[in-house]
C-alpha cells in the first residue's frame, strides 16, 4: 500500500489516499509526499511541494474564512457577553470602589480618633493643673 498526493488544476496540495503498490498516478497525483507543518496552500511544482509564503499563506487563511462564513453565516455572529455578565462588572466594579472608599474612611477616622486622644490627654493636664492650683 502506497500514499498518492492528489493536487487540483491549480497545482495546489488536496487531499491523499491509500492505494495498492502497483497504483500508477494519474494527471494530478504524485507519490511526493507534501511536507508537514507548511504554510498553506502548498502547490505541486512538477518535482516538488512548494509551500506558500507567509503573504500567501495569509490571504488563503482570509479566503477560506470568507468561504465558511458564507456558508455559515451564523458563525459570523460573535457571542458578546451576556446581560448578566455586564450586571456581574458593574457591580464588581462598585464594590472595588466600595472597598477602596472604606479604606479611605477607616484611614480618616484613625487620623481622629488620635485627634481625639490628643484633645482629651490636653484637657486631662489642664484639669490637673487646675486642680493643683485650688
Amino acid at each position: 500500500m502506497k500514499i498518492i498526493y492528489r493536487f487540483g488544476a491549480d497545482m495546489v496540495f488536496v487531499s491523499t489516499d491509500i492505494v495498492a503498490d502497483d497504483y500508477q498516478p494519474k494527471s494530478g497525483e504524485t507519490f511526493v509526499a507534501v511536507p508537514q507543518g507548511g504554510l498553506m496552500p502548498i502547490k505541486w511544482t512538477g518535482a516538488a511541494w512548494q509551500q506558500a509564503t507567509q503573504a500567501e499563506h495569509e490571504a488563503y487563511v482570509k479566503a477560506q474564512q470568507a468561504a465558511y462564513l458564507a456558508q455559515h453565516p451564523d458563525a459570523a455572529k460573535q457571542a458578546g457577553p451576556s446581560d448578566q455578565d455586564k450586571l456581574n462588572a458593574t457591580t464588581s466594579l462598585q464594590l472595588a470602589q466600595l472597598l477602596a472608599d472604606s479604606k479611605k474612611q477607616d484611614a480618616l477616622n484613625a487620623q481622629l480618633t488620635i485627634g481625639l486622644a490628643q484633645v482629651r490627654a490636653e484637657l486631662q493636664k489642664d484639669d490637673t493643673k487646675a486642680q493643683a492650683q485650688a
